[in-house]
């Protein structure tokens, strides 16, 4: 086999698996809250930029504190900020917008302290710690694979799935649904600053990063939520995006991310919208 298809294969499995992280962070940060929470991407850029902090051959031990930490904090902040609205009778949309909004502030933040100045990893850390690309691939295999599995087969994943179809039977279950959506946020975070770590070695972190990462996750969530309304579909539906950007890459010899997003989304939308309204019908 040809090393350069080789060479576009890893990168393409890569990518998929880091965009599915990405998706599946997104997916725990917005299912039970019940809205799309764009801030959940906040740690993909602040882990990089703590882990950035500290010198190189000590970089991957602070990795795992660093990335709890971080997600703890934002966690907290998203979960407050949300609780606060909803007592002012804020709906879900106007929800969005505001994390959206905390989202670009964050990353404004990051530029008038850092600039432009991109963050990446693999210079750094290849000699030192000796993680490669198929590395990488391996801890984000064993990390989806998890997710999927917790996902599907623990109470806490069913939980999940069942305060997106309706809160009020997660609470006459007797299942505390703020306690749920504070650990599905925390979840969220976490899975997005393990995405962080990938995304600064695969490529480089800038303060712009976040905003590509939301709509990657953003898109792969709705997408997800439209087939079948699981992570599998989440992940799926990374990977489907992964795919169609090897493709234009392939094709055009530039990157068209933004462009297989609209591909996939479109997609999706033509050859599965009557199995999407049968199902908000049924919830409904």
């Amino acid at each position: 086999m040809s090393p350069v298809i080789i060479t576009y294969a890893i990168s393409t499995l890569a990518a998929g698996l880091l965009y599915a992280t990405v998706g599946c962070s997104f997916y725990f940060g917005s299912v039970a809250n019940r809205y799309l929470n764009f801030a959940v991407a906040i740690p993909l850029i602040a882990v990089p930029h703590v882990v950035a902090a500290c010198a190189a051959p000590t970089r991957w031990l602070i990795a795992g504190p660093a990335i709890i930490a971080v997600a703890a904090i934002c966690a907290a902040g998203l979960l407050w900020l949300s609780h606060r609205a909803r007592k002012a009778s804020t709906s879900d949309g106007q929800l969005m917008v505001m994390s959206l909004a905390v989202l670009a502030v964050f990353e404004n933040v990051i530029r008038l302290w850092r600039g432009n100045e991109s963050i990446g990893f693999a210079e750094a850390t290849v000699g030192a710690s000796g993680l490669s690309t198929m590395t990488l691939i391996a801890l984000l295999s064993v990390i989806v694979v998890c997710v999927a599995l917790l996902s599907r087969f623990t109470p806490f994943g069913l939980s999940t799935r069942a305060v997106a179809a309706s809160r009020d039977s997660v609470a006459l279950a007797g299942i505390s649904v703020k306690g749920l959506e504070a650990a599905t946020t925390f979840a969220g975070c976490i899975l997005s600053g393990i995405a962080g770590i990938g995304w600064a070695y695969e490529w480089r972190v800038r303060p712009d990063s976040a905003f590509t990462a939301a709509l990657l996750g953003v898109v792969s969530y709705v997408i997800g939520r439209r087939l079948n309304e699981d992570v599998l579909s989440v992940i799926g539906a990374a990977v489907a995006i992964a795919i169609a950007r090897c493709i234009l890459l392939v094709a055009f010899q530039s990157d068209w991310t933004m462009t297989a997003l609209l591909i996939v989304f479109l997609g999706t939308t033509v050859f599965a919208p009557q199995q999407w309204m049968r199902r908000r019908i049924a919830v409904e």
